[in-house]
């Protein structure tokens, strides 16, 4: 039981929860239109941002992308111009906020397991 339980195990098992999120998140949009891969193509930076740099890192870079998203949704919409997503809802925008903040915890966390096991496998 104990060994269910081990590093190595939960790092395992944080990846697969990261992957069936993914597969769940893509599931969930509509991969046809540029702006579905958009989202998907920053989703898989904050990934790798998460598993190369840390928790606070991919947060950081959330924040940034939401940030930036959001005003360019904001003042298209307030300028009655042509809005920046035309095929994505606002519920898709929360959403993929959500699955954004997900990925970046679970990324970071990987990042630390995968560190503590290099330490440990050096000792």
């Amino acid at each position: 039981m104990n060994r269910l339980f081990s590093d190595t195990y939960r790092t395992y098992y944080t990846l697969l929860l990261t992957f069936a999120g993914l597969i769940l998140f893509m599931g969930y949009l509509n991969v046809h239109d540029a702006e579905s891969f958009m989202i998907i193509a920053l989703t898989f930076v904050v990934l790798g941002s998460g598993i190369l740099f840390g928790i606070l890192p991919a947060l950081v870079f959330t924040l940034l992308i939401l940030f930036f998203i959001g005003s360019g949704m904001f003042f298209t919409e307030l300028g009655h111009t042509n809005p920046l997503f035309s095929n994505q809802t606002l519920q898709d925008v929360v959403i993929w906020g959500v699955a954004l903040l997900f990925f970046a915890m679970s990324a970071g966390t990987l990042h630390e397991r995968i560190k503590t096991m290099r330490h440990t496998i050096g000792q």
